[in-house]
């Protein structure tokens, strides 16, 4: 009698044998011990018409790729919301929307009549200042000649300090307004003030137009450094553990798919979001200064990590069946009515890194240095696998 070679007889003749005898030992062998010793058999027909190839176990350099989503974003200090110091109407925009813009450019003018007083109060605080020194050399003068009063002096050199400061606090209050202190002297008064952009980078948004009040609380415009855009990858906790700085990464515009971008890993949160379960990766984009990145695109990031060698199969050799993966495995060929046949095993097996057609593969239980596998369409003897579990029933 031919020798059992599927699952199925292992499992009636266990069966039967629990019948005759109440023993524990002889129950029914479990799911995982018939897929472990589950067997199939081929001719070499049957191989050449289905095209099984067989091949060893390769030890190739595969890395862990990893798709993630998130989408470009700029440190605050990259990004700015510009306002006026003192509220007024708005009385000039010089610059429009998606314009590149320097560092203290003046972007538009709002009218503060208060800065009128302001500079007068800096006119009257120079004349005092004048009259305060004046003085003082005159009562340094009479000390000199043993005329003066040490009395007078002392509080002639305290007015001229007094008036110095105060003349130095409103140059510095006119300045901070865009009012050059050097034109006030001359007779230059202003009632606009200047609006000037504290950092270089692309105007964005405006939300004045010529003739409204500004508050100064209220920003008249955003401008952004796209220069400075970064991508931010939502990275899922099962994940976290192959995401590391240093690490490379592609990055792909959703709106943009040809343009892929090169990054680099430099860093990671300390904390899941409670909403996601998630981290987030900052990736630093090698190209910069792409006026096109605008913050708030979507992207999709691919990273990649260092290769290492291991050992693995081509992506035919595996099956999926139920959640779990598998191989098959030669077990021996032997010669029956004149035709040759070939007997297979199937092994679960635990997939790892998979990479450029070929899979990780970590083995339940060992197997031989020389063992040979089905490479190629292992998918038709898991088929032949399946049939024979149905025809159990």
């Amino acid at each position: 009698m031919k020798k059992a070679r599927y699952s199925l007889f292992v499992a009636v003749a266990a069966t039967l044998v629990a019948g005759c005898s109440p023993s524990p030992a002889s129950q029914a062998p479990t799911e995982d011990e018939e897929h472990e010793h589950e067997e199939v058999e081929l001719s070499e027909a049957q191989m050449q018409a289905v095209d099984i190839q067989l091949g060893e176990i390769a030890v190739v350099s595969l890395g862990v790729t990893l798709k993630a989503n998130g989408e470009l974003v700029v440190n605050p200090q990259d990004e700015a919301l510009i306002a006026p110091l003192a509220s007024g109407l708005v009385k000039r925009i010089l610059v429009t929307e998606g314009e590149k813009v320097a560092k203290g450019r003046t972007l538009a003018y709002v009218e503060n009549l208060e800065t009128v007083s302001l500079q007068q109060d800096y006119l009257i605080a120079k004349e005092e200042l004048a009259l305060a020194n004046q003085e003082l050399e005159r009562q340094q003068a009479l000390a000199k000649e043993g005329a003066g009063i040490r009395k007078n002096l002392q509080q002639a050199a305290s007015a001229a300090q007094i008036a110095s400061t105060r003349v130095a606090m409103l140059s510095r209050q006119l300045a901070l307004y865009g009012i050059n202190p050097s034109a006030v002297d001359n007779g230059k008064l202003v009632t606009e003030i200047p609006v000037v952009s504290s950092i270089a980078g692309t105007v964005t948004e405006i939300t004045c137009s010529t003739g409204s009040y500004a508050d100064a609380q209220s920003p008249l415009m955003k401008i952004v450094n796209n220069a400075a855009v970064y991508c931010r990858l939502n990275i899922f906790e099962k994940n976290i553990s192959d995401v590391a700085p240093g690490q490379k990464v592609d990055i792909r515009l959703t709106n943009r798919p040809t343009v892929v971008l090169e990054g680099e890993v430099v860093s990671l949160t300390q904390a899941l979001e409670a909403g996601t379960k998630s981290l987030t990766a900052r990736v630093k984009i090698r190209q910069g200064g792409d006026s096109d990145l605008v913050p708030g695109m979507p992207v999709i990031g691919t990273i990649t990590s260092e290769a290492s060698e291991v050992e693995a199969l081509p992506d035919d050799a595996i099956v999926v069946s139920e959640g779990r993966s598998y191989v098959f495995v030669m077990e021996g060929q032997e010669e029956e009515d004149g035709e040759r046949k070939t007997h297979f095993r199937k092994l679960e097996i635990i997939p790892g890194i998979k990479e450029r057609g070929y899979t990780q593969v970590k083995f339940l239980a060992p197997v031989g240095n020389d063992a040979k596998f089905v490479v190629k369409n292992a998918f038709y003897l898991d088929s032949m696998t399946a049939e024979h579990g149905e025809h159990s029933h």
